[in-house]
């Protein structure tokens, strides 16, 4: 029966997902970056059109 088979050591399976999950790491660093980017800019233009006369 499948009861009976056995579970794949642990290092197998993280060894399988580490690349994967390195990569959506790095892509989630990148997104971050970029919204934080793009909050900064809308704050300094914020911050020119308060200053504005």
């Amino acid at each position: 029966m499948e009861e009976n088979q056995p579970i794949p050591p642990a290092r197998e399976v993280k060894t399988a997902d580490f690349a994967s999950l390195q990569i959506q790491l790095y892509d989630l660093k990148n997104h971050v970056s970029i919204v934080v980017q793009d909050l900064v800019m809308q704050l300094q233009a914020l911050e020119n059109k308060e200053n504005e006369p």
